[in-house]
């Protein structure tokens, strides 16, 4: 099952969530697809991804390696704390491979870790630079142990004392430390470089990383421990599959001056808020044009839109979800001169009027089989038979526009009221023997 980020709660303040994608078992950055497709990953960190439990779940982590990492290219996450009043959130969760634990890094000037990783001892959390300068600040408690599953970071309010928070994932409620001092002005804005180290030519400890997060907030102590207990369920939500369409029919002929509805048919319902606006394009509007833009309105998996004929060709009509270009789809519209076709029907249907009927596919013993190519109404049977049948002259544009041709051999079922001369007699119901197979002849 695919999962993203949350639109609501604290995940809404989310900037970097980097974490095992249990749907593909994958690192990424669940706050940026940018970020994940440039993400740097050594593959033994990818082989080094598992599970193990975490505060009574199931949660997946990556391992990492010596001199191995998580970096980012050109994308990379931001940290952005250097104006007063601004509000950060950094957090590690995982299992500790010493006591030391990287968090995040730009270099060995701007770091955050488990640990001091100068001096160590009860310096946990340490913040280094970050908008701290170099005396940086920490939560003043003693260091976690080795194998320790565990979750820690700060609060952060600029011009404020931050608070240091800690606990391991069973604890009944965080640890909190307000710092002493609150951050320096200017320094905290660049790119983050590392997850998991502090710069690239220094040693790390050997992680298993549940999640390393930034929010554009300070969490407070509460949202800490929800964290703590189950920071996946708090954070990502199934993703639902995403919504496709089709367009039908296709391909689709329309009358040279005259207009065919083409439907849109959508995968799930249109959403809240407007439902879905699609662009229209054809690539050929001297043969066949649409409307710019078409509504499906809100709860609703259809709607309609016209082509209409300019001038014979073909066109590629498509449409496109004004708000997700993945959801395209398209068909082939053939724009056709007006011209008559005759169905050569059973015999009792001789001087019929008012005739309305639908034409199938060819039939199979007798059996109606295939799509329904088309319907018309409004036809009437000539008097005279042709070849032992009942002639019907019908446009193409009465079978909205479909390709029967003199090719095919449909089976044609209606109804209509037969001519005083009929041998079925006047005001009597036709087509009552069943579906008759019908003989195509162009006018």
């Amino acid at each position: 099952m695919a999962y993203k980020l949350r639109a609501t709660g604290i995940a809404a303040n989310c900037t970097m969530c980097v974490a095992v994608d249990p749907d593909t078992l994958t690192i990424k950055d669940f706050s940026s697809s940018a970020v994940t497709a440039d993400m740097i990953v050594h593959q033994d960190i990818t082989a080094g991804i598992g599970s193990q439990g975490w505060n009574g779940k199931t949660r997946h982590y990556f391992e990492l390696q010596s001199g191995k990492y998580v970096g980012f290219g050109t994308a990379k996450p931001r940290w952005e704390f250097n104006v007063e009043g601004q509000r950060r959130t950094i957090v590690w969760i995982g299992k500790t491979g010493g006591y030391q634990a990287r968090v995040i890094g730009k270099d060995s000037s701007n770091y955050v870790a488990a640990c001091s990783l100068a001096s160590g001892g009860n310096t946990m959390p340490q913040i280094y630079g970050m908008g701290y300068g170099s005396s940086g600040a920490t939560g003043g408690n003693a260091s976690f142990s080795a194998g320790d599953n565990a979750i820690f970071g700060f609060s952060l309010v600029h011009g404020v004392s931050g608070i240091a928070y800690s606990a391991l994932h069973d604890a009944e409620a965080m640890t909190s430390v307000v710092q002493a001092a609150p951050p320096t002005s200017g320094g905290g804005a660049f790119d983050v470089a590392y997850v998991g180290r502090r710069n690239d030519s220094t040693g790390q400890d050997l992680d298993k990383i549940h999640a390393v997060l930034i929010f554009d907030d300070d969490l407070s102590e509460a949202e800490w421990d929800s964290l703590r207990d189950d920071w996946f369920s708090v954070l990502l939500e199934p993703a639902s599959a995403a919504a496709t369409i089709i367009l039908s029919p296709d391909p689709v002929s329309v009358v040279n001056g005259g207009t065919q509805q083409i439907t849109i048919t959508r995968s799930t319902a249109a959403p809240a808020g407007g439902g879905v606006t699609y662009n229209l394009v054809s690539d050929t509007p001297a043969s066949a044009t649409v409307p710019a833009t078409v509504n499906m309105a809100e709860g609703q998996t259809t709607v309609t839109f016209n082509v209409t004929g300019v001038s014979v060709g073909s066109a590629t009509i498509t449409a496109t979800n004004a708000a997700d270009s993945g959801e395209t789809d398209s068909i082939t519209a053939n724009v056709v001169t007006v011209r008559k076709l005759k169905l050569l029907a059973h015999i009792d249907a001789l001087g019929a009027t008012a005739v309305k009927g639908a034409v199938f596919a060819a039939p199979s013993g007798g059996a109606l089989v295939g799509a329904k190519v088309g319907e018309f109404t409004g036809g009437a049977f000539k008097a005279v038979a042709e070849s032992g049948q009942a002639p019907l002259e019908v446009a193409v544009g009465d079978f909205g526009g479909s390709a029967l041709t003199t090719a095919d051999t449909p089976v044609c079922v209606w109804e209509g009221t037969s001519a005083a001369t009929s041998a079925l007699g006047n005001a009597v119901a036709i087509g009552s023997v069943g579906p008759h197979e019908c003989t195509v002849i162009e006018v």
